[in-house]
């Protein structure tokens, strides 16, 4: 019986350890191919504004409510932060993204965040920065969460289902070989 307790919970915590493995795994692939859509935007729009673009000849999505929309959105900010021009709105007025990110852009070039300007709104955020001639600033493409993060907790759901039904497996197969040896 003590055989059978100690190759149990051995089992257990190598199946725990594998489930968190591939969990953690999962979660931060998902968790990063949100950035590619909020990534390919503010790509684009930097492109243009540097290849000579004014902020208001880019053509941007029609208006996004973030908080209820799954569709990506852009802005362009002037070097002193002020929006240029936006397609997302936050509860009906233009989103402020907090300046020290602008500031951590402007000494270390693009970044990636999570931005939660409230509970129930996650965004995938990339800033970048522009020159145009004389005229500098910054680009914000942003996509929210709500998709990746419901997919994330399913997948945690599913690992869980998982390590049960693979613990009772090995638990009852250690029973079984157990008692099979004692024969």
């Amino acid at each position: 019986m003590r055989n059978v307790i100690r190759l149990s919970v051995f089992f257990a915590i190598l199946i725990s350890l594998f489930s968190l493995m591939i969990y953690g795994v999962a979660q931060q692939m998902l968790r990063m191919s949100a950035n590619y859509v909020p990534l390919q935007l503010t790509t684009d729009v930097v492109n243009k504004l540097e290849s000579g673009f004014s902020p208001n000849s880019i053509v941007l999505p029609a208006k996004i409510e973030i908080e209820s929309s799954l569709y990506p959105f852009v802005m362009i900010l002037d070097q002193n932060k002020k929006v240029l021009i936006t397609s997302a709105t936050l509860s009906g007025n233009v989103p402020e993204i907090p300046s020290g990110v602008f500031d951590w852009v402007t000494s270390n070039g693009r970044d990636k965040i999570t931005w939660q300007p409230f509970l129930g709104v996650r965004e995938a955020l990339i800033i970048d920065k522009y020159k145009n001639g004389p005229m500098s600033g910054y680009v914000v493409g942003g996509a929210t969460l709500k998709l990746t993060e419901d997919t994330i907790d399913k997948l945690g759901r599913d690992i869980l289902v998982g390590w049960f039904v693979i613990n009772a497996f090995a638990i009852t197969s250690i029973v079984f070989l157990e008692k099979t040896k004692k024969q």
